[in-house]
């Protein structure tokens, strides 16, 4: 058996991690020595001391070194055959994890837990899908290797399968901030409510969006995750400092119905994708591994970021609904106007820049003015305009005047 696409992932660990990392890759790389395959490796990119803050972001004084870890381990090549990944069938559904690269059919978010060499739909915790080099596909279960397969180890192809699993997990897991043992299973409900603490307060921030900001910031600061805050609050506090930012971070009734109303949103959602297809299976089993902590809160997160647009669509309608038309078609006319949006529309066909200003009065009515030069205020500004009534216009949905030929009178 031959290695074939490298596993790579690039993760933070915090130095009081290393330890146990370096445990977890022995662990692996003993397995590796037993199967006979390349073991795993890794290397840290970069380190970074980071400033240590508070409940409020306002920096301790104290800092803490983090490391930027890249790790790599090998998708095993059978014979004739690429492993794609792992369907894992649970009560509520299947749940996929695909390898880095590689590919597996939406059909197999609802497939059971059958295999295509034998035939058989058995109670199965995983199957393992497989791509032949002629782009056949087969799910295959664990013990129908050796036979598909032509002879091999069931358990030693299984176990290698089962390895590149693990180096995939190993780079899901949380090891920038959360400390001790991992707690075996969390639920759902309380997960969510606990995301919602830092959610309403901080904004959601995922392990991509704190890595972007570390690299583009070039700066030695780092923006701790909405999934590294809550696993903190599972770790026990170490001095008074940790007791007084765990009691000012717990759930209120609030965020625990809150919590209820993600799960419902969750449910409603289409599964189009892998995300929101593992998301929704995830709510559905209730309670879930440590290595899916991340996917579970970014629900919470997403969640808000829809209810804010909603909100949003809800203020812009009733907006919509108070704006009428103003005046006269043709006839100039001094209004007291506020401006509440600028919008720079580019080079225009005379090769100047066009300008787009939106402004309301104190009914609420919208005016708009296409210029061909730069901004005549600011946002939030109140002028007195003098301008032509050039159109009333219905713009999905609203009611607009359109004006031209505007002259600043009076600014504050």
């Amino acid at each position: 058996m031959e290695t074939q696409v490298k596993v790579e992932k690039t993760f933070q660990i915090r130095e009081e991690r290393m330890e146990e990392f370096q445990t977890k890759i022995d662990g692996l790389n003993k397995k590796a020595a037993k199967l006979g395959v390349s073991p795993v490796s890794f290397k840290v990119i970069k380190t970074e001391l980071i400033p240590a803050r508070n409940e409020f972001g306002i920096a301790t004084g104290e800092e803490y070194a983090l490391h930027h870890v890249t790790i790599e381990g090998a998708t095993p090549k059978l014979p004739g055959w690429t492993f794609s990944g792992v369907v894992e069938h649970t009560p509520a559904g299947n749940i996929i994890k695909v390898v880095p690269g590689q590919e597996i059919d939406t059909k197999y978010r609802e497939a059971k837990s059958v295999c295509d060499h034998c035939g058989h739909d058995r109670h199965r915790k995983e199957t393992f899908i497989v791509r032949h080099e002629n782009g056949e596909v087969k799910q295959i279960g664990r013990q129908c290797l050796r036979d598909f397969l032509g002879g091999s180890s069931p358990q030693r192809i299984a176990e290698m399968l089962q390895f590149v699993v693990s180096v995939m997990d190993l780079g899901d897991e949380d090891l920038g901030s959360w400390g001790g043992s991992a707690t075996p299973m969390y639920s759902v409900l309380n997960i969510l409510a606990q995301a919602m603490v830092f959610v309403k307060r901080y904004g959601f921030v995922s392990r991509a969006a704190a890595r972007a900001y570390a690299e583009k910031s070039g700066e030695t600061r780092y923006i701790t995750t909405t999934a590294d805050e809550v696993l903190r609050t599972y770790e026990k506090p170490k001095d008074k400092q940790d007791k007084e930012w765990l009691q000012n971070h717990l759930p209120t009734e609030e965020d625990l119905e809150d919590s209820k109303k993600v799960v419902e949103w969750i449910k409603g959602l289409a599964g189009d994708s892998d995300y929101e297809h593992n998301l929704k299976t995830l709510v559905e089993l209730g309670v879930f591994k440590h290595a899916k902590i991340g996917i579970v809160v970014s629900g919470a997160g997403v969640w808000a970021r829809e209810q804010g647009k909603a909100k949003l669509r809800e203020s812009r309608a009733k907006e919509n609904a108070a704006s009428q038309w103003v005046g006269e078609v043709g006839k100039r006319q001094v209004f007291d106007l506020t401006l509440v949006d600028i919008k720079n529309l580019g080079d225009n066909a005379w090769g100047g820049c066009s300008v787009l200003h939106r402004f309301k009065d104190t009914d609420g009515n919208i005016f708009t003015w296409f210029a061909s030069k730069e901004a005549v205020g600011e946002v939030g500004q109140t002028l007195k305009l003098k301008a032509t009534i050039k159109k009333h216009e219905d713009y999905k949905g609203m009611k607009q005047t359109l004006i031209s030929r505007c002259t600043v009178v009076e600014r504050p």
